[in-house]
């Protein structure tokens, strides 16, 4: 149970960013238990807190200790460290521990390196600084194979010169004009032809905004006409006639 819990703290404040209790915590579950998660999770938690140069130690000695063994989690770790640290050699190692197979070219090269389209990738960069540039070109190119979304192995073989089309990784629309398909009705209309209809719609709005506006006085002003012509007829007549006043005038 207490392990269960550290385990789920440490990926926790990894996520979290909180490094130094998830080094701290990740310490207490490999003394707990030196599994070979434990190992990798304590690893993971020394690499994101910039220490890589003990997630390297940590590693090494564990595979020394384990006949060489190393899951292909820890393996892609080792690897990433030791790139980190210009240790190159070391990368390569990890990712491929057979030298026969390193320096193999093809499939075979490239088929059991650990965490897929990523080791790929992480591979392509060993070669690629070790001026390997076809073998470089071959891991980038299987590692999109694998991840159609690794836009950096794409931009690394644009880099190093590979004519590799993206539509033969990103699938993309058919080159072929007479495979391609347009809606006339979404087609926009050219710039001269749009800054004409602009314009139109804009002297149509300003006219009937124009309209609006002497529709609305004129029906105020005969509102308030039809107003002023009630009031003057419900006013009561205090204006005596001229025959009352003589009627009411003494003699």
């Amino acid at each position: 149970m207490m392990e269960q819990c550290l385990t789920s703290a440490v990926k926790r404040y990894l996520d979290q960013n909180v490094h130094a209790t998830a080094v701290f915590l990740a310490e207490r579950l490999v003394a707990e238990n030196s599994s070979e998660d434990n190992l990798g999770l304590l690893a993971d938690a020394y690499y994101r807190s910039g220490a890589g140069h003990r997630a390297i130690s940590l590693l090494e000695r564990h595979m020394t200790s384990n006949q060489g063994i190393l899951s292909a989690h820890n393996r892609y770790l080792l690897a990433l460290c030791c790139f980190e640290a210009d240790r190159l050699s070391d990368a390569e190692n990890a990712l491929i521990p057979s030298t026969s197979t390193r320096r193999s070219t093809g499939e075979g090269a490239t088929k059991n390196v650990p965490n897929g389209a990523a080791g790929l990738y992480l591979l392509g960069r060993v070669h690629r600084r070790l001026h390997r540039t076809d073998q470089a070109i071959e891991c980038f190119t299987e590692s999109l194979k694998l991840d159609p979304f690794l836009w950096s192995s794409f931009e690394n073989l644009c880099e190093l010169g590979s004519q590799a089309s993206a539509s033969l990784f990103f699938g993309g629309v058919s080159t072929n004009p007479s495979k391609v398909h347009l809606d006339e009705n979404n087609i926009p209309p050219p710039p001269s032809v749009s800054r004409r209809i602009h314009s139109r719609v804009q002297a149509s709005t300003n006219t009937s905004h124009a309209r609006g506006k002497k529709a609305l006085s004129r029906t105020i002003t005969e509102q308030g006409a039809s107003h002023q012509v009630h009031r003057h007829d419900d006013l009561p007549s205090t204006i005596p006639s001229s025959q009352n006043i003589s009627s009411q005038t003494p003699s």
